[in-house]
């Protein structure tokens, strides 16, 4: 688990083609030992990133991993395996994912 300073700014997907906010934001960084990497990024008015997990700690498939603390904010996940069955709901139009969705499964 890493935190990285930075800014609170929008995280817009209009804004994400202009101003890098996805590399200037406040970030958490957790490496999970099969290489997968989860950012959480702060955006405009979250007043902080609280995980409920600490480096070291065993996580499995639907845990609560941690929450927003007021306003926006975005998560991206880094999957550094082939997605043999990707949803079908997610095109370059459609990026949301919500509780419970899967985005794929990979080898």
């Amino acid at each position: 688990m890493e935190s990285v300073g930075g800014h609170y700014k929008s995280v817009n997907p209009i804004l994400l083609d202009t101003i890098p906010v996805l590399q200037e934001n406040y970030r958490k960084i957790i490496t999970f030992t099969n290489g997968i990497v989860l950012v959480a990024i702060g955006a405009t008015a979250v007043g902080s990133i609280k995980l409920s997990v600490h480096k070291g700690s065993k996580v499995v498939h639907g845990q609560d991993i941690g929450h927003f603390e007021f306003g926006g904010s975005c998560v991206a996940l880094i999957i550094p395996f082939e997605i043999v069955k990707p949803n079908p709901k997610f095109t370059v139009n459609e990026k949301e994912c919500r509780v419970g969705e899967y985005i794929g499964r990979f080898r």
